[in-house]
């Protein structure tokens, strides 16, 4: 029932797509591409449209947006309203975000209401299918043991799937 690949392009002090979220959606354009599902970017700030191009050239299917004096800032009580809202109505697969503090504000108050996993700090996401768990799994990495090992983590049934990169 879940379906596509969204990433949350965050806006950098209200002047620029964060280059973090560029980088993440270009990453999100291969994942997409290897499950078969379209790409989605996320943008919420005042005056959202005018960050639209540039986030356009990072080859997302579609843009979702919404452009409000309310969304100057990064707000904790209205920014997981809107995007849970979203989710539920569309139901992404995959759901990234980048590791900042909006990102690690985001991440864990979504992946709470949705009952779903969540990989902080990750260094990288791939797809893969798995004999026991099933077919276009979501592959996190992420640094363990103070950074001696790398950690591969899944996410094999909650959906969708999230992570901080």
């Amino acid at each position: 029932n879940h379906r596509d690949v969204w990433v949350f392009a965050e806006i950098q002090d209200h002047e620029r797509v964060l280059e973090g979220a560029l980088e993440l959606i270009t990453r999100g354009r291969e994942l997409a591409d290897a499950l078969g599902e379209r790409l989605c970017a996320l943008v919420f700030a005042l005056e959202a449209e005018r960050y639209l191009p540039v986030v356009a050239q990072y080859g997302p299917d579609i843009i979702m947006y919404a452009s409000d004096p309310a969304l100057k800032h990064y707000d904790s009580r209205i920014v997981p309203d809107l995007l849970a809202g979203l989710v539920r109505e569309h139901r992404p697969s995959i759901l990234p975000f980048p590791s900042t503090e909006a990102g690690a504000d985001l991440a864990p108050r979504l992946a709470a209401r949705f009952a779903t996993g969540l990989t902080a700090h990750c260094t990288g996401l791939t797809v893969a299918d798995h004999p026991e768990y099933g077919a276009g799994l979501l592959l996190m990495k992420r640094p363990a043991y103070g950074g001696n090992a790398i950690a591969t983590v899944v996410c094999p049934q909650a959906r969708p799937r999230m992570a901080t990169v």
